[in-house]
């Protein structure tokens, strides 16, 4: 029922009280030689880390940062490719230009609508494909987070999941 050295029916100050008491009464005058006031003691080291939740912990964070730099790796690749494919598109869409220009002998204007067109229909296509990349990269950073809470969670027991007190079992 008590629970410990704090418990309800015992403090610390009162068991420091009871030693100083009998150790006076024993003849002693100065009782502090003997026994320590919990008030200046300080208060009690941490306990240490558990070795297995140390090792959950670090397996949690390699495998987040293997999966940011996967994730960045491959953003930068994706970045890369769309690059590349708009300028492969572009320089498509010159050369049809050209081809049409030297096939039909068009108006000059109505070939420059008909660029404008294309290239709009280009530039349509680029932004739906970096449209597509940005929710891409919005759901590896919703993973991320997902990652680091369950990583706090690892790190973080609840309460009453842990003994406490010095005389606790491990």
């Amino acid at each position: 029922m008590q629970g410990g050295v704090n418990g309800p029916l015992v403090s610390a100050e009162n068991l420091y009280k009871t030693a100083k008491h009998f150790v006076n009464a024993m003849g002693f005058k100065n009782a502090d030689d003997f026994v320590t006031d919990p008030l200046m003691a300080g208060p009690p080291p941490p306990p240490k880390p558990d070795p297995m939740v140390q090792a959950a912990q670090i397996k949690a964070q390699a495998s987040l940062q293997q999966h940011t730099i996967t994730t960045q790796q491959k953003q930068q690749g994706d970045a890369a490719e769309l690059a590349m494919r708009e300028r492969l598109g572009i320089a498509e869409l010159q050369m049809k230009f050209q081809i049409e220009m030297a096939k039909l002998g068009l108006d000059g204007k109505r070939l420059e609508l008909d660029w404008a067109s294309m290239h709009h229909d280009h530039a349509l296509k680029v932004a739906e494909k970096q449209h597509a990349s940005v929710m891409n990269e919005a759901a590896h950073d919703l993973k991320r987070q997902k990652n680091d809470a369950e990583i706090e969670a690892i790190r973080t027991p609840e309460p009453g999941s842990l003994p406490e007190g010095p005389n606790a079992a491990p």
